[in-house]
């Protein structure tokens, strides 16, 4: 999906952005410094997120969309996000796991702005601001996608924002713009049909029949 990406970017209208900042440029030999560029590419599931570069053929991070933070915040720290447990670190202190999502759709916004803080910062050990993003999504309420945008844009501060389907994505890493894809997920699975690059949500079906049901 990831080198796919790259080929429609004229499409998404997402196109190189900035170069990387000289402090983080230099953690990087040159070859490295090549394959960050272009658009960030970020799936956030229920389970797990995975996030790398438009030029890339794979996903560079993949983190559990676990998030904890501590019962008692230290005084004047209530703010501090630094202070969270990312990902697999969040199982170690049960009473301060947060649920992110729940059935693919995200029920806890700050969660989700540390997580994508966490990953950018991190994990892909580059600037949201100075990246275009285009991340992926399932069939959601349009509320859904607005907070989303907002999100983005303001805390996390990315230049440029698409959202894609993810059954239309799926259509084009088969090298078609059409066709009717099933998307069984951890916590709930949909049929999509996408026609000439566009998903048709009124035509969508949603199942329980899930990955976890599945032994």
């Amino acid at each position: 999906m990831f080198a796919l990406l790259e080929c429609h970017q004229d499409h998404s209208g997402l196109e190189s952005v900035s170069t990387i900042s000289s402090n983080t440029s230099s953690s990087f030999s040159s070859e490295e410094l090549e394959l960050r560029t272009g658009t960030v590419v970020a799936d956030t599931g229920t389970r797990s997120c995975k996030a790398g570069f438009s030029r890339q053929q794979t996903p560079i991070a993949k983190i559990s969309t676990l998030v904890g933070y501590p019962v008692a915040w230290p005084q004047g720290l209530e703010d501090d996000r630094c202070k969270a447990f990312i990902g697999e670190k969040a199982l170690l202190y049960p009473d301060a796991e947060i649920e992110l999502m729940q059935n693919s759709i995200i029920i806890s916004w700050e969660a989700a702005e540390t997580l994508w803080q966490h990953l950018f910062k991190h994990e892909l050990q580059v600037a949201p601001e100075e990246y275009a993003l285009l991340t992926t999504e399932p069939p959601q309420p349009t509320t859904h996608q607005e907070k989303m945008v907002e999100v983005m844009l303001e805390p996390l501060g990315s230049p440029s924002l698409f959202i894609a389907h993810q059954s239309v994505l799926s259509t084009y890493a088969h090298s078609g713009t059409s066709g009717l894809v099933v998307d069984a997920g951890y916590t709930v699975s949909h049929a999509m049909p996408v026609h000439e690059g566009y998903g048709l949500a009124h035509d969508t079906k949603r199942m329980d029949l899930v990955a976890s049901c599945l032994s």
